[in-house]
């Protein structure tokens, strides 16, 4: 199934092995729910982020911020710690197909036609497999 617009809102793909604790995967492209050491944080956006400069034109490889982050805990108090001003693509799309999820992004501004893999290394019934500690994302360009 593919979403785009106000259907990427509340997007979460997991990512990372059984051991490698929580990571996700936002429709935007974000990462969030971060959690770590049996510590579970749903809410945990670290920062981290690819960013792409082409042509005097710069952009963080994420969608639009869903509003809901925008007007969400700590919003009074101008949103200390996150990055939400910076500039992303405009035009985005997510598709999954486990264990793969697949990110389009696109920009009037930028000539390139950008694409972000994720994987999570989780396979049913097979706990040597599931429990591999790690995550991948994958950024491909087109012009």
């Amino acid at each position: 199934m593919r979403y785009e617009g106000e259907f990427l809102d509340h997007v979460s793909y997991p990512l990372g092995g059984l051991g490698a604790g929580m990571l996700c995967l936002s429709g935007t492209g974000m990462l969030e729910s971060l959690s770590l050491r049996n510590a579970p944080d749903v809410k945990n956006e670290p920062g981290y982020f690819a960013a792409l400069s082409c042509g005097g034109t710069a952009r963080v490889l994420e969608g639009q911020i869903p509003g809901h982050k925008v007007l969400s805990e700590g919003w009074g108090h101008g949103l200390p710690g996150r990055n939400y001003g910076l500039p992303r693509f405009r035009n985005c799309s997510f598709e999954s197909r486990f264990p793969f999820a697949r990110i389009e992004l696109s920009d009037p501004a930028l000539p390139l036609d950008t694409e972000l893999a994720g994987f999570s290394p989780f396979v049913p019934g097979d706990e040597a497999a599931s429990g591999l500690p790690f995550a991948a994302l994958e950024y491909s360009f087109t012009n």
